[in-house]
């Protein structure tokens, strides 16, 4: 079975699990052919909408892949994450996952860690960081601080001045 397949049939087992789920636990009472539509149209877009956040952020690294890459144990992992050293998320259903966005072949982009340390040391919430990290940024032509990361050290500059100047706005606006 090939991961087409395998996801297909895991999207429809949880599917139905769902489905029968939500019908024992008598949350609904409407049965009729107009809310089965809602939920099929609800379904849909929160299928698109995890794509969304895929499509912009992911892919994403377990804890274990983070250890493997770096060679550490995941106390180590454990212990980067909660000095912000390294950018970590957790989904809906309570999962941690590291954006690969922040790692090379090799190990984390150096380049990398004293933007997100600037901007999770706000507090701001490690998605806002994630978003923030790929969202096209006027001052630098529309690129991405993930892309200009990369660039020489006058851009890294210009760039963490920038991520300072955010989280500093986002630590006012939460007093």
């Amino acid at each position: 079975m090939n991961t087409k397949d395998r996801y297909r049939k895991a999207l429809k087992r949880r599917a139905v699990k769902m489905v029968d789920d939500l019908i024992e636990s008598d949350e609904t009472s409407d049965y009729s052919e107009a809310a089965v539509e809602v939920k099929i149209h609800a379904m849909r877009d929160a299928f698109q909408s995890a794509g969304r956040v895929n499509d912009r952020i992911g892919p994403f690294y377990t804890s274990g892949r983070v250890e493997r890459l770096l060679g550490v144990s995941r106390q180590a992992v454990s212990e980067r994450a909660r000095r912000n050293r390294l950018l970590r998320v957790t989904t809906s259903d309570g999962v941690k996952v590291f954006p690969a966005f922040q790692f090379t072949a090799t190990g984390v982009r150096s380049n990398l860690v004293p933007v997100i340390e600037t901007l999770l040391n706000s507090g701001a919430d490690p998605w806002t960081v994630a978003y923030w990290l790929t969202a096209p940024m006027n001052s630098f032509d529309g690129r991405t601080a993930v892309e200009v990361v990369g660039d020489g050290a006058d851009a890294r500059r210009r760039l963490l001045m920038q991520a300072a100047d955010d989280a500093a706005s986002w630590r006012t606006e939460s007093a």
